[in-house]
């Protein structure tokens, strides 16, 4: 018998296909693919950026449920593109398509997001980076009526702490550079429990494969006690 017990670092940024409605029900028994209750870090991409969702579930200085959308493109780099604040709500579904995000989930009810994606932008005089922007909501519902089941099936979505070790190629948009989500981490076993630790960045690399940029998107630290 094992006990979760969670703690984040998120770390801001260095710099500067529309689905219909989701089947959003997770089969809680499944650790590798199941969000537990409280936990942040769900993530989606697209061609050209990575969107992202933060929530003051621990003490690390998120004090709203935000999602972020951050663009990488030979011409600008990589970018904030901007953040929207959502509800607080546990999300069980995150898809991102070529011009929109549906995000969604169970908090006080069922609650889901559709939120446009700005096309790419260009900088502006004296800034190594294009301005952040306030992402517009295209629609929210909300139904504090809605139940969770956990009987029905869903397609989870991906966890920046719990992606597979490693670099993950990204869609690009153009050009000859290329871009990673490059997860890094440790488990180690200490006594009665071991420590996880998880770091998601998002990196670029140019023809010659020489890093250009990264940007730290977050951090995980976890204790699992072992009965």
């Amino acid at each position: 018998m094992s006990a979760l017990i969670n703690s984040r670092v998120a770390v801001l940024p260095l710099l500067k296909p529309i689905r219909s409605v989701l089947s959003l029900i997770a089969l809680l028994g499944c650790l590798s693919c199941v969000a537990a209750a409280d936990e942040d870090g769900a993530f989606c991409s697209a061609k050209g950026y990575l969107a992202y969702e933060l929530r003051p579930v621990s003490a690390y200085g998120v004090p709203e449920h935000v999602l972020h959308v951050v663009r990488f493109d030979a011409e600008s780099g990589i970018y904030e593109v901007g953040k929207v604040k959502l509800n607080s709500f546990q999300v069980h579904g995150f898809i991102c398509g070529s011009d929109g995000i549906e995000i969604a989930g169970w908090g006080k009810g069922f609650e889901r997001y559709m939120i446009a994606v700005p096309p790419p932008s260009t900088k502006v005089s004296g800034s190594s980076v294009p301005p952040e922007q306030i992402l517009q909501v295209l629609e929210h519902h909300n139904d504090p009526a809605a139940k969770f089941d956990p009987a029905k099936d869903t397609v989870e979505p991906h966890w920046l702490w719990h992606e597979p070790l490693g670099s993950h190629p990204l869609e690009a948009t153009g050009g000859d550079h290329h871009y990673f989500l490059v997860i890094r981490g440790s488990d180690k076993s200490a006594k009665a429990e071991i420590r996880h630790r998880r770091t998601a960045t998002l990196i670029e690399k140019n023809e010659s494969d020489l890093t250009l940029h990264t940007l730290v998107l977050y951090q995980h630290v976890g204790s699992e006690t072992i009965d």
